[in-house]
């Protein structure tokens, strides 16, 4: 009875991403939040990488674009949609952007091999990863050249290709050896000893397995040891030694059952039936067979049920019970025939899959391949390197005519200096004294350069201080987290001050009617002189709250104070300073929004639409219009409203590629197309894109963004 069905136990232990180690990126924090979500929402976290894409990397394309293409196939991997992986990753390999490295390119064309071979269409699983080996072997990355040749090993262990497989894995042992990556060794010597049992060259794979069992304990990697000590049962039942082979059946049995690996079990069950069919105990061997067909029956997999039937039915046969022995021979045959359909139609989709991958436009939109590359690098190094023979030969001729040259000059200047040398002595005394004069007189100067800096220094340092003291005693009148906690359900604030201290601020109070009013405001300037003014902007508020509770009336009244203070800074008309705000206030018991705003608007994202507040065009403070009263507007609030406030710190940013503002249509736009994400996603969004956008220039002016969920 043959065994080589259940022979082969190869464990691929390798990374999902085969990337080398890259330098941090400032997408890192990106793409560490759509891992943490995939682990329980996939679908989730591949809507997250979407508004990505859409809205922040696919306008400037570059490292963003393609790490988060990569990472989106590596979600929707996750979820089995092997097709849809290889698109995206084949999407990123075709982008020819200088910014993307070799190494990059060379992990996600691996996973786009080790993706097919997951399909079944082994000829582009072997394209691919044969594309990645030359990357590799560029790169001379020993690591992934081991795991290159495993993976192209398995393809052909796959295609019962068992010359070219232990080629490989041959040379894959090779390697891990010379770099002493213990972990490789072993795992080549699992997959060698599976290939060789499964040929039936017991000797061969007896010989590997005594080899890996004693460094996997070594490293203590229980999987492979234990798959080590499965696969060995299964020599040892064909070499006769039925005790040892009994013994790691049952410890496999008791390992993979602690590990819940059903497959593994039934695997354990059939080998400890087939050890009791040859020592003639049949019944213990028919209650082996029956447990491997109840669990197969449960997992769903008709591999193992046909395999089940099989064993029973020949052993029937063997305890001379013909009918039995015929009734599970026909369920065998009828899985078999369905089994073989099944593959038929594997078969064809493999060709239609390898057919419509063939028609992508990958070569035609990529101007040079990864091997044109790496042959360019090596003609370019041969190039100069003859280059550099041809300028060595030319600089010694050169040389040499310059020496000779030389020596006639050189006696020349000789015999005309002597004459010389007397007068240039006493020159030469002359001048050393007047050097020895300047040196004293820079050397004195340098000291008092030396002490101006040094003052300069410790002046510096006492304003950043009192700066630093300041931020402190600003940061104390700003809405503290435990009042925004206190009152709202789900919120983000993106608060980013141009200097230490702001003119931009965010405030937050409990109303005398029971309301939540939050403002978030620009006051005139910033830096010490916008702080200044926010404290005032904060205290008038304050105040204004004591008997005041509509919107409308609590800015009518702010306004007022802020005029009366400001007569008194010595100017004829008196200060005209202020703010510009947003002021909300939550009624949540009706689920009603009342706003009133000066210059700064209010957004709300309802599903796919924004609705705009537009504000008063007066500012908080002295204005042409300052007896004109702020008007209000009253807002029936649905569920997961997302209302968004803001100062103009955000769209008046400039940056990009042309240096221009960012402008509110744009930031419109991203709020959006992100409003149905968590608030920590839509804030770390906005934070790289602010980042991305500001590159290498200089922020213009505080920027404050406060989003709350209804």
């Amino acid at each position: 009875m043959s065994h080589s069905r259940w022979m082969v136990l190869i464990i691929l232990i390798f990374p999902q991403f085969l990337f080398p180690q890259q330098k941090k990126s400032s997408i890192d924090s990106l793409i560490a939040i759509a891992n943490n979500i995939s682990q329980n929402d996939p679908a989730r976290a591949e809507r997250f990488c979407d508004s990505l894409i859409n809205t922040v990397f696919r306008k400037s394309a570059g490292e963003g674009l393609y790490l988060m293409l990569a990472q989106k196939a590596k979600i929707i991997e996750q979820q089995g949609r092997f097709n849809d992986a290889i698109k995206l990753n084949l999407e990123a390999l075709a982008m020819n952007d200088i910014g993307i490295s070799v190494d990059q390119r060379g992990g996600v064309t691996n996973n786009v091999g080790r993706l097919f071979y997951q399909m079944g269409v082994y000829n582009k699983a072997l394209d691919y990863h044969f594309k990645a080996l030359k990357i590799f072997e560029f790169l001379k990355d020993s690591t992934a050249m081991a795991q290159g040749y495993n993976n192209i090993g398995n393809v052909y262990a796959e295609q019962h290709n068992y010359e070219n497989s232990i080629k490989y894995y041959k040379r894959s042992l090779g390697i891990c050896q010379n770099i002493k990556n213990d972990f490789g060794v072993a795992l080549s010597l699992l997959n060698m000893g599976a290939l060789h049992a499964d040929k039936g060259k017991y000797a061969l794979a007896q010989e590997c397995y005594d080899k890996c069992l004693p460094l996997a304990k070594k490293i203590q990697n229980d999987e492979i040891e234990m798959a080590c000590k499965v696969n060995l049962a299964v020599v040892e039942t064909n070499i006769g030694k039925l005790e040892i082979a009994e013994q790691l059946y049952r410890e496999a049995m008791t390992y993979y059952k602690s590990k819940g690996d059903e497959f593994t079990v039934i695997f354990a069950y059939v080998g400890l039936g087939e050890v009791a069919q040859k020592r003639k105990k049949y019944d213990e061997a028919m209650g082996y067979f029956n447990a491997a067909l109840k669990l197969s029956e449960k997992t769903g997999s008709l591999d193992e049920i046909r395999n089940a039937y099989d064993f029973i039915s020949q052993t029937y046969e063997l305890k001379g019970d013909y009918r039995n022995s015929l009734v599970n021979y026909k369920l065998f045959s009828k899985i078999k025939d369905s089994l073989v359909n099944i593959e038929q139609t594997r078969e064809s989709t493999r060709k239609e899959v390898g057919y419509d991958f063939e028609k992508i436009a990958y070569a035609d939109s990529i101007k040079r391949t990864e091997e044109g590359r790496i042959k360019d690098l090596k003609n370019e190094t041969i190039r100069l390197n003859h280059e550099k023979e041809l300028s060595s030969q030319r600089s010694i001729i050169i040389i040499t005519i310059v020496v000779i040259f030389l020596m006639g000059v050189v006696t020349f200047i000789l015999v005309k200096s002597n004459k010389q040398k007397q007068k240039d002595n006493m020159i030469i005394l002359s001048q050393k004294a007047e050097v020895e004069r300047q040196k004293a007189e820079v050397q004195n100067q340098k000291e008092v350069v030396e002490l101006k800096n040094h003052v300069i220094e410790e002046k510096q340092r006492e304003i950043i201080d009192s700066i630093n003291y300041a931020e402190r005693i600003q940061r104390s009148f700003i809405a503290t987290k435990e009042i925004l906690d206190e009152n709202l359900r789900e919120y983000f604030v993106f608060f980013k001050p141009k200097d230490i201290v702001s003119g931009d601020f965010y405030w937050a109070s409990k109303l005398t009617n029971g309301n939540f009013a939050l403002a978030t405001a620009d006051s005139t300037g910033h830096g010490v002189p916008g702080a200044i003014m926010s404290l005032l902007n904060v205290t008038s508020l304050e105040k204004a709250i004591e008997t005041q509770v509509q919107p409308s009336r609590i800015l009518d009244y702010t306004r007022k104070t802020i005029i009366e203070r400001l007569k008194k800074d010595g100017t004829v008309e008196g200060g005209k300073d202020g703010m510009d705000v947003s002021l909300t206030v939550y009624d949540f018991k009706k689920n009603k929004l009342t706003v009133a705003c000066a210059n700064n608007p209010v957004w709300i994202a309802r599903g796919a639409e924004m609705i705009e507040i537009k504000p008063d065009k007066i500012p908080v403070g002295k204005h042409d219009r300052d007896s004109v009263p702020f008007s209000q507007q009253e807002i029936d609030l649905q569920a997961n409203d997302v209302v968004y406030t803001l100062t103009d710190g955000f769209p008046d940013q400039f940056g990009g590629l042309r240096g221009k503002k960012f402008m509110s249509k744009n930031l419109k736009e991203l709020l959006t197309s992100n409003a149905h994400l968590p608030m920590e996603e839509q804030k770390a969004i906005l934070e790289f894109t602010f980042k991305s956008w500001v590159g290498d220039l200089e922020q213009v002016d505080d920027v404050t963004l406060i989003g709350v969920r209804i």
